[in-house]
């Protein structure tokens, strides 16, 4: 197809996108993935304009661009909590996986292939092959000019780079409302290893664009625990499966004592508050919020004002 005139909001976005996240450099073999489905209302949503205006721009920077058109196999979904099996996970198309190989970056437009998504062969992939993946999630003209694609990179880097370093591992935090609701928990471990939740993206493997502000850790597997995700929010993303940042024990209506919590888990051990402790603490937050209480009274008595005697 034929390069059309580029608006300058869309050329902000692809500049930023090739400079500061994908960091192209001269000399190198990019691979850019978009997939035919996407064209038609697919579930891989991109334009051709988008590809053609992003190929344009990797092949300025003095690099050299390959443009797939994968036609990625009919599936079933799978949406969380069931699992993927042989039939209906995700799987790499054979020539994409071979275009890898001799790739030097890759920058993919298939939501299909997503490291945070139950395909586990793709990350594996990369990592085996030491690619970095730029995973664009504006993929079409509208997207590029969006305010989302245009937000500076390097500012969205640096915001959740600074806001990680107040992240420790191991440290306590509590969350309290005056109305009884109490929720506390420790940090867990960084989900990718090492020991700090800092860290700049633009030298790792994974590079999402526009990326966002929080990181994540592994899945907490504790049945104490209530998980909290701090998930970066992209189009097309299911159950990241990327984890919650914070591993969170926690007590709606008052604080309970380990004991108390034991006793609890005991009666069922599938769940971390189980059915025969919810109705006692339902009614013991009855007695325990006063504001409650007298809403409720008051309703009585309009009711009983209201019926004839």
């Amino acid at each position: 197809m034929s390069i059309a005139y580029m608006p300058a909001d869309a050329a902000v976005a692809i500049n930023d996108m090739l400079d500061c996240c994908a960091v192209v450099k001269p000399g190198q073999n990019v691979l850019i993935l978009a997939a035919v489905d996407g064209l038609h209302g697919g579930r891989n949503l991109v334009d051709e304009q988008t590809i053609a205006w992003i190929r344009s721009g990797v092949q300025a920077r003095g690099a050299h661009p390959t443009v797939i058109w994968a036609d990625m196999p009919s599936r079933p979904n799978v949406i969380w909590p069931n699992i993927p099996t042989p039939e209906t996970a995700w799987k790499i198309p054979p020539i994409v996986k071979a275009a890898m190989k001799g790739a030097d970056l890759l920058i993919n437009h298939i939501s299909d292939l997503s490291s945070e998504e139950h395909l586990k062969e793709f990350p594996e992939l990369l990592k085996e092959l030491k690619l970095p993946m730029v995973r664009n999630m504006a993929t079409t003209t509208g997207l590029l000019m969006s305010d989302w694609a245009r937000t500076p990179h390097d500012l969205i880097a640096e915001i959740r780079y600074r806001m990680a370093e107040l992240i420790k591992p191991e440290e306590t935090w509590s969350l309290t409302h005056p109305n009884g609701t109490h929720l506390e928990g420790k940090v867990g471990s960084p989900g990718r290893g090492g020991e700090s939740y800092a860290y700049w993206r633009r030298d790792g493997y994974y590079r999402p664009f526009p990326d966002g502000t929080l990181s994540g850790g592994e899945s907490c597997r504790d049945e104490r625990h209530l998980c909290v995700r701090s998930d970066d929010a992209g189009l097309g993303e299911r159950d990241r499966g990327a984890g919650p940042l914070l591993c969170a024990c926690a007590h709606f209506g008052r604080r309970q004592s380990d004991d108390e919590d034991r006793g609890r888990r005991g009666s069922d051990s599938r769940s971390w508050i189980s059915r025969s402790s919810r109705a006692p603490r339902r009614r013991e937050e009855r007695v325990r919020n006063p504001g409650t209480a007298r809403r409720r009274a008051s309703a009585r008595d309009r009711v009983a004002r209201a019926v004839p005697g």
